[in-house]
C-alpha cells in the first residue's frame, strides 16, 4: 500500500490552472484531512505545466476510491481536461527533497507545504487581487513602501522569530530563489538581480552608517 502519492490535475491554460486552484485545491486540503484515510494534502501549480499537483498522505488507495468521482467531475464540468495518479512508497520521496534536506526535513517541507496551501485560503478570500509584492501604492509619498512583503515580516514577528531569525530566513530564502532563477531562466538573469542585490546592500548600508535625516 503506497502512503503518498501525487495527483495531477490537468488544465489547458494558466487561466484554466488559477480556477481550478480557486475553486477545487484551495478547499481540498482542508476537505481530503477530513477523512479517515488521509493524513495531510497540500497543492502546487504544476511546475512548467499548467497542471495542479495535489499530493496526498495516508492510504492512498482508499483516498483515491473515494475522491475519484470527484476527480471525474472536474473534467465533466470543465474545470480539468484530465487527471491520473502517480503513487509511492513513504520511504521513497517524490523529487529530490530528501536529497536536499534529508529525510526529517523533508517530512517538515511536507507540513509547511500543507500549511501554506491552507494559508492560501485566506488570502484569496482577503483580496480581489494580490498585492504587489513591494510597493502596492507607487503613488502614493510615503516613507516607506508596503506590499506582500510586509505579511512575511508580520507573520515572522507574531510568532516570535527574532530579528536576527527573520535575517537568516530571508538570507536563505534569497539564495534559493537565486539557485532557481539560474536554473529557471539562466546565469545571466540571476546575476543581473544579484547586482540589483549588491547594489541595494551598498545604499542600505551608507543609508545605516549616516544614520536617520535629522528633522529641522
Amino acid at each position: 500500500m503506497a502512503d503518498r502519492a501525487r495527483v495531477t490535475l490537468e488544465t489547458d491554460s494558466e487561466e484554466a490552472q488559477w480556477t481550478l486552484i480557486t475553486e477545487y485545491a484551495m478547499d481540498a486540503v482542508y476537505d481530503l484531512p477530513e477523512l479517515p484515510a488521509c493524513d495531510r494534502a497540500f497543492y502546487l501549480p504544476g511546475g512548467s505545466t499548467t497542471n495542479v499537483w495535489l499530493d496526498i498522505r495516508g492510504d492512498v488507495e482508499a483516498i483515491v476510491e473515494q475522491e475519484t468521482s470527484r476527480w471525474d467531475d472536474l473534467v465533466s464540468e470543465g474545470l480539468a481536461t484530465g487527471w491520473h495518479v502517480e503513487q509511492y512508497p513513504l520511504e521513497a520521496m517524490p523529487g529530490e527533497y530528501e536529497a536536499l534536506f534529508g529525510k526529517q526535513g523533508a517530512d517538515l517541507w511536507d507540513q509547511l507545504l500543507a500549511l501554506s496551501s491552507r494559508l492560501s485560503r485566506s488570502v484569496e478570500e482577503e483580496f480581489a487581487e494580490l498585492p504587489a509584492p513591494v510597493d502596492e501604492y507607487p503613488d502614493e509619498e510615503s516613507p516607506a513602501r508596503i506590499g506582500w512583503w510586509a505579511l512575511l515580516h508580520a507573520l515572522t514577528e507574531q510568532m516570535g522569530y527574532s530579528l536576527d531569525d527573520e535575517f537568516d530566513a530571508h538570507l536563505e530564502g534569497m539564495r534559493t530563489n537565486i539557485e532557481n532563477m539560474a536554473r529557471v531562466d539562466g546565469a545571466e538573469r540571476a546575476n543581473r538581480r544579484l547586482d540589483d542585490l549588491e547594489e541595494e546592500l551598498d545604499n542600505l548600508r551608507e543609508q545605516i552608517d549616516t544614520g536617520p535625516p535629522s528633522e529641522e
